[in-house]
């Protein structure tokens, strides 16, 4: 069996190896796989995920743009638990923790397990 080989093409149809990715567009990569592995795994029936910092190296534009994919994949009935450490990622959930369509719990003293 030959080893799976994945390449990335861009808008400009230029194609890129995987090392040659940066790590915010590796992070996409990486959900892009998981969400069509899990849609295909569930004959594309709602299921769940959990994320933890699954963007952590995204830059603030992509971060907005993948954010915006788990709100999509949500409202398509979409069970997701993300887990972060970065104050950006609440800061741009904040609409949805205010009106409630998001419930989010903070773990106060993270080294207690």
């Amino acid at each position: 069996m030959d080893p799976i080989e994945i390449k990335v093409k861009n808008k400009h149809n230029e194609i890129f190896e995987i090392y040659q990715l940066s790590g915010g567009a590796l992070d996409q990569l990486n959900f892009a796989i998981r969400l069509a592995l899990g849609e295909k795994l569930l004959q594309e029936n709602p299921g769940f995920f959990i994320l933890d910092d699954p963007f952590i190296k995204s830059d603030s534009m992509r971060l907005k743009n993948q954010t915006a994919l788990l709100r999509t994949i949500s409202q398509l009935g979409w069970q997701i638990l993300y887990f972060t450490c970065k104050d950006e990622i609440i800061s741009i959930f904040k609409p949805d923790i205010d009106n409630d369509s998001l419930n989010f719990l903070e773990i106060k003293n993270p080294n207690v397990i």
